[in-house]
């Protein structure tokens, strides 16, 4: 049986410093140039959706961290024994907390650095993060997407942030920072050298919607045109991931999809209809200055039924 592969490769990027699936397949090839390690694969096997087809990819790996141990030994053995395998090579391991991930599976998460302590604990949770899509080819429709704020092992934040794409789903993450009266993060994707940079006013408890702007590059684009643009989180009640992702996508710039997808979560308000227009209005209004940010107004205008429903 194979036992904990997403941490153990986690840990083993960490140990090695290869942010990316990709640099950590240059690693493999390096001591195998004929190894079964798939990158496009790997992205399951990090996420213990699936394990290797071909047993030699864990003597590879043994191989890669420079483990006095068989490949058996490394699919069958705890992560912890892996961890005191690894350590005794190398070192103290950088330390590495786990999260539910959907389907009951866990993932490890980098600790956060010291500024992220002093985030308060009712930021955690779900959300449905509605902006316009940067996508020329998808010019003038929104997206929407999840976002997960869930607490790391010293009591900050991590931020993952998904969208349903129709090639797949896009899935960054990264740790959330105060900067300030601010939130801000830096969200990456796991193979590929795709980065968001968000920033939020920070919200009074019990954080029932996040505003601020979204800046990157579009991923949909041929020219990978840097772009920024608002972006309006609305919590959710806690749903079972999957089910949150299917509420994710490309659509169209109207209020009646932003308020069926609230609904859709779990979200109760007296004035759905008006907070939905108030939604699309404040993401797709032009920028007359030249710069994008977002209004006290807007935010109060977003937060305001919320809270009322709130009691």
């Amino acid at each position: 049986m194979t036992r904990d592969l997403g941490l153990k490769l986690r840990l083993t990027q960490l140990v090695t410093g290869c942010v990316t699936q990709k640099a950590l397949h240059a690693r493999f090839k390096q001591v195998n140039p004929q190894t079964g390690y798939e990158p496009e694969r790997a992205y399951k096997w990090v996420q213990d959706r699936a394990t290797p087809r071909d047993p030699s990819v864990f003597q590879d790996l043994a191989r890669v961290l420079d483990l006095p141990v068989t490949g058996e030994t490394v699919r069958s053995c705890s992560f912890e024994e892996f961890r005191r395998l690894v350590e005794a090579r190398h070192g103290p391991a950088p330390a590495i907390v786990s999260r539910p991930a959907p389907g009951g599976r866990s993932e490890p998460r980098p600790v956060q650095p010291p500024e992220a302590a002093a985030l308060p604990g009712y930021l955690a949770g779900q959300y449905l993060a509605f902006s316009m899509a940067w996508s020329s080819l998808h010019a003038g429709r929104m997206i929407f997407a999840a976002l997960t704020l869930e607490p790391a092992a010293d009591g900050g934040l991590y931020a993952v942030y998904a969208e349903r794409l129709p090639g797949g789903d896009l899935v960054l993450e990264g740790p959330l920072m105060r900067m300030g009266r601010g939130l801000g993060t830096m969200l990456r994707h796991a193979d590929d050298d795709l980065f968001i940079f968000m920033s939020f006013r920070q919200p009074v408890a019990p954080a029932l919607v996040l505003t601020g702007v979204m800046t990157g590059s579009a991923y949909h684009d041929a020219d990978a045109r840097p772009i920024a643009g608002r972006v309006h989180c609305v919590r959710v009640p806690e749903m079972d991931g999957e089910a949150l992702s299917a509420l994710t996508g490309y659509r169209e710039p109207c209020s009646g999809a932003v308020a069926r997808a609230l609904r859709d979560a779990g979200v109760k308000v007296a004035g759905m209809d008006r907070l939905a227009e108030r939604v699309v209005a404040t993401i797709s209004a032009p920028a007359p200055t030249g710069l994008i940010d977002t209004s006290v107004e807007a935010l109060h205008l977003l937060s305001r039924p919320l809270y009322d429903a709130a009691g």
